[in-house]
């Protein structure tokens, strides 16, 4: 279910990326605008190699998630009767997609500022 989920969000953030590209190009965009569009999306595709392969946080005091906003695994801090305790791993079934498709994510999303701020701008009529 969760690769559906996930399929989905890229997908629609992939076709308002593209539809923002269209827009851009349609309306006659200056050159700057394009070099913000492709800035915007490798420093968003940065930005979710970072979070997607480097970045753990702590939902609770006993639970490490590792990836955002798809996490990749996660780690339990289970304790024993004995006084002991030991983290314990759960890794998604496929780790390197989960952590993977946060790259897509972000890159996708890092676009969609420029479109709003293009919707309001008057281009020049070729």
């Amino acid at each position: 279910m969760a690769i559906l989920i996930i399929s989905l969000a890229i997908g629609t953030l992939g076709w308002a990326a593209f539809a923002a590209y269209m827009s851009l190009q349609k309306r006659g965009a200056t050159r700057r605008w394009f070099v913000a569009f492709f800035s915007l999306l490798i420093a968003g595709a940065g930005i979710g190699v970072y979070f997607g392969f480097f970045f753990s946080y702590l939902a609770a005091p006993t639970v490490r998630i590792y990836s955002f906003p798809v996490p990749a695994a996660f780690h339990v801090l289970e304790s024993y009767g004995n006084g002991t305790q030991q983290w314990v791993d759960f890794v998604t079934p496929s780790p390197i997609l989960f952590a993977g498709s946060n790259v897509l994510i972000f890159a996708f999303a890092m676009v969609l500022p420029l479109w709003l701020a293009s919707v309001f701008r008057r281009f020049p009529q070729a």
